[in-house]
């Protein structure tokens, strides 16, 4: 039995920094070879617009690093306390708990992610970012394990366990590969008139267009290369979702061997999450252990999400619409400033 669980950072977090880094020191860099060529020959006049792009891109990344450290810090959670980087809390000083919520991502703009939200009695806001973290399931099912339960078995509270609503069978049995047709519920929409079907496939329609046009072998690998990627980029954002008796299927109709089943009994929660950006709406799966997947469906319409969330909600599985997510009016002044 754990007495604690300490955070670590997801590949995700340090790729990040890396290709930031990257990016910021590698511009800074354009400069300096000019900048040291006019101090050796004596030209240099102390003021140099290189030098001071470089000066500013550096001061730039630094700042960078220090926010995005700031506000993804090291989380420890034992059975007394929950830690913040330097800052350390009891239980009891929490106020609202959220484990699994939208929270918002703050890096200069309201991004919605998934995570956790914590509330302290003395006016103090934190957010966990799910995705930067390597072993948030096992932070939350810690505290869902050692400290949510212990609270609910003194008193009524605003810390949420998450649960799982309605009566959902539970059976070890259940065949994750065989589908029932006699009560399969399919969600999905032709992606031939869907925004991003017609862009991928007209996009491929013009390549082969190249092809037939300039027939040559450094055109058909270049549209090759081209075409493969960019099918393979759009065909991750077409899933659809299918509600057998018992099961919980996705499904992709460019890549029809590969699916992945849920069982009822093994979902914690299902979000429907807003789209961010240019990128569409999408589902997350939260299983009980706290583990999530994203699947991205561009071609379903709002009618066929809104009959995929009553589907659900008859089936006993408890659906979080994050669709219409607004930004907090408080956010965690603590990481912020």
């Amino acid at each position: 039995m754990k007495e604690s669980v300490k955070s670590t950072r997801s590949a995700k977090f340090y790729f990040l920094i890396f290709i930031i880094n990257f990016m910021l020191l590698g511009m800074a860099s354009v400069p300096l070879p000019s900048v040291i060529k006019s101090i050796i020959s004596g030209k240099f006049e102390g003021i140099d617009s290189g030098l001071v792009m470089t000066t500013f891109l550096v001061g730039f990344d630094v700042i960078f690093n220090y926010v995005f450290v700031k506000i993804i810090p090291k989380i420890t959670v034992s059975k007394e306390f929950i830690k913040f980087g330097h800052k350390s809390y009891e239980w009891v000083d929490i106020k609202e708990m959220k484990l699994n919520a939208q929270v918002n991502f703050q890096m200069g703009r309201y991004i919605p992610v998934e995570g956790a939200y914590f509330k302290l009695k003395n006016g103090d806001a934190w957010n966990m970012y799910d995705s930067f973290y390597g072993n948030a399931p096992e932070i939350k099912l810690f505290i869902e394990e050692y400290i949510i339960a212990k609270k609910n078995s003194n008193d009524k509270s605003s810390i949420e366990p998450t649960q799982r609503i309605g009566n959902v069978p539970s059976d070890s049995t259940i065949n994750l590969q065989k589908k029932d047709s006699k009560k399969l519920y399919v969600f999905n929409n032709n992606q031939f008139t869907s925004f991003y079907g017609i862009m991928m496939w007209g996009f491929l329609a013009f390549l082969i267009y190249l092809n037939y046009n300039n027939p040559s072998g450094l055109t058909f690998i270049f549209t090759s290369i081209i075409g493969a990627v960019f099918f393979v980029l759009f065909s991750w954002m077409m899933y659809y979702f299918e509600v057998s008796e018992h099961l919980f299927r996705v499904n992709n109709p460019n890549a029809p061997w590969k699916a992945d089943s849920f069982k009822f009994s093994d979902i914690k929660e299902i979000v429907f999450q807003p789209s961010i950006g240019r990128r569409p709406r999408s589902l997350a799966v939260i299983t009980n252990d706290f583990k999530q997947e994203t699947f991205i469906a561009s071609t379903l319409r709002n009618q066929t999400w809104e009959s995929l969330k009553e589907c659900l909600k008859r089936k006993g599985i408890r659906v979080r619409d994050e669709t219409t997510w607004t930004p907090p009016e408080e956010v965690s002044e603590i990481q912020s400033n």
